[in-house]
């Protein structure tokens, strides 16, 4: 046996390696990014878990997106206003602004998957995050917050922000000069607490 037809037997002997579990991409926040990282983000994870946690990533990471694709969007550098956000009209970015860019990266662990989305958007309504049954001081008088309440004070029926609440655990939104920083867990299965038990 010559020593290329030795090496070449041990080679194949060898294990496949197993895919990497991480995913990791760079991308435009428009749809057509958006849907083609979608569905290589469900294709990475499709084998390897079930399906109720490869449809809850899937569609939290989606609701992201596409609130990043419609409501982050910001004026060229060189017209920017030094004060607030561009007004979005009906949560529709007007014409000729530019769409942030998107980095996503989702972990596989052993208790769920680990997310982490920033872009150069706009920065998010502090409201988005307040967790329900949180007080809500009006006028003096305590009341609770709800989602029925509060849908209706977001635009766009809250960002979807309450689904992603109800899909994700130990969720983190943070601004870092000029980029959104959001992170949050996946549990592997339905109903998991933040320690992993179900």
């Amino acid at each position: 046996m010559t020593l290329m037809t030795a090496t070449r037997s041990r080679l194949s002997r060898r294990p496949m390696p197993r895919k990497q579990p991480m995913f990791h991409r760079i991308f435009p926040a428009e749809k057509i990014a958006i849907r083609t990282t979608l569905l290589e983000l469900r294709g990475r994870f499709a084998a390897e878990l079930a399906g109720d946690a490869i449809g809850r990533l899937e569609l939290a990471v989606a609701e992201v997106l596409n609130n990043i694709c419609e409501h982050g969007a910001t004026e060229p550098l060189a017209e920017r206003p030094t004060s607030a956000a561009p007004d979005r009209p009906h949560g529709r970015a007007p014409e000729g602004l530019v769409p942030p860019t998107v980095h996503l990266c989702v972990i596989q662990q052993n208790a769920g998957l680990a997310c982490a989305i920033t872009d150069n958007g706009v920065p998010l309504p502090a409201e988005c995050f307040e967790p329900f049954g949180t007080p809500a001081f009006t006028t003096g008088l305590v009341a609770l917050r709800s989602r029925e309440a509060q849908t209706g004070a977001l635009p766009e029926g809250g960002f979807g922000w309450f689904l992603i609440q109800d899909l994700t655990r130990a969720i983190c939104y943070y601004r870092e000069e000029q980029r959104n920083v959001l992170a949050f867990t996946i549990p592997l299965q339905e109903g998991a607490t933040e320690d992993g038990a179900a």
